[in-house]
């Protein structure tokens, strides 16, 4: 017989008394299951001895109370019980047994009949149903936490969840902050079922390293565990019809001060069976270990240095400006004629490019002023200035000043667009990306960038910027723009070559500079 008949006899062994099959001349054939287990008695007993000799190996020396069968062989019948009558005479004594203890623990007051009610339906033995609650000791006999937790855990946003539901999370959580997703309360309860020295491997997105709404989480694992690898496979295609950029991420229940995370990067995911090590990068956990424990995966030593200049500078866009998003759809009529809109692709670095729209809003008062404004799906940071009165629609940031805020609405353009500020934001925010290597903006990440106050550059910017946004672009004015920055940030010229490898100055120019 061929392989696939011989594997359908073998499950069917145990189950009937008779199993039907074709050999492999295509004659039907009839064999008795007792026949079947006369045949693989030897083998089993062996594989049995086997199995069970690793497994005490493996354990110290030291039988366990339970083990998982994964794989053809754990379906023979001999492989658990002699006959089928003998597992099912095992289940049904287990089953009466779970039943009378549950109903001796509700004897007892320590859980409520509904309660006991749960512990003696749940059926051990059925893998195509679930409960509706978690007893790791009632269910398997594990008590102290697990040695290993993976899985693929859902990816839910809060927003399609229950009220009822969200006040529960949100109440026994501590990820549940913000506009959290529910693979996050995962991952701590994942953490939670472990016992010490314990691990989690997770296939999640990785969005949430620097996303407002992961801080929660974030915290935990810092506060709980070592990070001890991050397979960052974000920008490839891993599942079929969904872009959810995920990581694989592995997490010891242990928290070491001085562990040492390995990140790796693959281009193609067939470089994911044969990961090398050397083309790893390693890093400190401490390195994660800031205020609101957000996770930048971290850069040669230069790199670094630069990213640190440009952190010092204390007063960011949110320090200036309140942030705020165009008028949504259900805002608009797109039949009427009053006003003169723009959409976010017309929305370019120093222009607005594209047709204008004409709409109706009752919320056009809230554009009658000159603005910084900023589309939200972008390969780079790109900001211009709108006109008096024309409103904005939706998927476009707008900049509105602060109360005494002095500063000129130029002068932060020319920042914002400059190759320096798109590094540090490239920097802080790359595992963000959507799609086609796009970032899609959110009014946090807008607020953070930074936004140097320094009156020596402030005039020499604002005419540049003035002159640019006149003749909508003008690369060689936007080079004098980056030159500018790198100085309003004292960079040295070997630090302008890690963002500009190819600078229209030279060294002598640069250093020798009078702005």
């Amino acid at each position: 017989m061929d392989f696939e008949t011989a594997e359908h006899i073998k499950r069917l062994a145990g189950e009937q008394e008779t199993i039907e099959y074709t050999d492999i001349m295509g004659l039907p054939q009839t064999i008795a299951s007792q026949a079947v287990m006369d045949l693989l008695s030897d083998a089993v007993k062996d594989m049995t001895h086997q199995v069970a000799d690793c497994i005490k190996e493996l354990n110290g020396d030291k039988p366990v109370s339970a083990v998982f069968v994964v794989g053809g062989g754990g379906t023979i019948a001999k492989f658990m019980a002699k006959r089928n009558i003998d597992k099912q005479r095992i289940k049904t004594k287990i089953k009466e047994t779970r039943k009378a203890l549950a109903h001796a623990i509700e004897d007892t007051g320590f859980v409520n009949p509904g309660a006991a009610q749960k512990l003696a339906d749940w059926d051990m033995f059925e893998q195509n149903t679930h409960a509706d609650f978690f007893d790791a000791e009632w269910m398997f006999g594990v008590k102290g936490g697990f040695d290993i937790v993976i899985g693929n855990p859902p990816y839910i946003r809060r927003t399609s969840l229950s009220e009822t539901d969200k006040s529960r999370y949100e109440r026994l959580y501590a990820s549940a902050k913000k506009q959290y997703d529910i693979y996050l309360l995962f991952i701590e309860r994942g953490l939670k079922s472990l016992h010490n020295y314990g691990y989690l491997c997770f296939i999640n997105p990785i969005r949430f390293f620097n996303a407002d709404y992961g801080e929660g989480c974030r915290k935990y694992i810092m506060r709980e565990s070592s990070i001890k690898s991050i397979l960052d496979v974000s920008q490839l295609s891993v599942f079929e019809n969904a872009m959810t950029y995920p990581c694989v991420l592995l997490l010891e229940r242990k928290v070491n001060t001085q562990n040492t995370i390995i990140y790796y990067r693959p281009k193609e995911l067939t470089e994911v069976l044969c990961l090398n090590t050397n083309e790893a990068t390693s890093f400190k956990q401490s390195l994660f270990d800031t205020e609101d424990s957000i996770f930048i995966i971290p850069s040669d030593s230069l790199t670094s240095q630069i990213i640190n200049k440009i952190d010092d500078v204390k007063t960011t866009v949110s320090s200036y400006f309140k942030v705020a998003r165009g008028l949504a759809n259900n805002k608009v009529d797109f039949d009427g004629y009053t006003y003169t809109a723009i959409k976010s692709k017309s929305v370019d670095r120093y222009a607005i490019k594209g047709e204008m729209v004409y709409v109706d809003t009752d919320d056009a008062y809230k554009f009658t002023s000159e603005m910084v404004i900023m589309p939200r799906t972008v390969l780079y940071l790109k900001s211009t200035l709108k006109e008096k009165g024309i409103v904005l629609l939706d998927r476009i940031y707008y900049l509105t000043p602060k109360l005494n805020a002095h500063i000129e609405n130029k002068y932060v353009i020319g920042v914002i667009n400059s190759k320096l500020t798109n590094f540090w934001f490239e920097y802080k925010y790359s595992s963000t990306k959507v799609s086609g290597n796009y970032f899609d903006l959110n009014g946090n990440q807008i607020k953070s960038i930074p936004i140097p106050n320094q009156k020596t550059y402030k005039n020499k910017l604002v005419s540049l910027v003035t002159q640019i946004l006149e003749k909508r672009g003008d690369e060689i004015l936007e080079q004098e723009i980056d030159r500018i920055v790198y100085h309003l940030y004292g960079l040295t010229y070997d630090e302008v070559l890690i963002i500009d490898p190819t600078p229209p100055f030279t060294q002598d120019e640069y250093e020798q500079d009078n702005l």
